[in-house]
């Protein structure tokens, strides 16, 4: 399953729909070692101009899950052993449903290198934390 897919010209026309959210995305340079990293940060607080709410407004907020720091380090000491583990690999696996791959739309070029910039709509099929 791809991680983002180009929006069809047929559902492009889809602009100002209210299921319809564009992402916006800047991106930060880590300077700090020998290689310069690039990483590209979208915005899900950003609010659209004819809109009062943002798309992180409109989340459904569930529990938390995140244990507190205490208890944490109270239950390393009721055993000998100890394990730990690194989501890292989980990132990007949640998919959405079509419903839902409209609410996360951004804008991109076809080709940087061009000398006259196509932008064209592109969509996430994974959940983008």
């Amino acid at each position: 399953m791809k991680i983002i897919d180009e929006v069809p010209l047929a559902e492009s026309s889809k602009k100002f729909h209210e299921d319809v959210h564009y992402l916006p995305h800047h991106s930060l340079l880590r300077q700090d070692r020998q290689k310069i990293k690039v990483r590209i940060v979208y915005s899900g607080s950003a609010k659209s101009p004819n809109s009062a709410y943002s798309l992180n407004d409109c989340l459904q907020v569930g529990p938390n899950y995140i244990p507190q720091l205490f208890d944490v380090l109270l239950k390393f000491r009721w055993n000998s052993i100890a394990l730990t583990a690194d989501i890292e690999k989980a990132f990007l696996m949640v998919v959405m449903n079509e419903a839902s791959k409209d609410a996360l739309r951004f804008l991109w070029f076809k080709d940087p290198n061009e000398h006259i910039l196509e932008v064209i709509q592109l969509r996430f099929c994974r959940l983008v934390f």
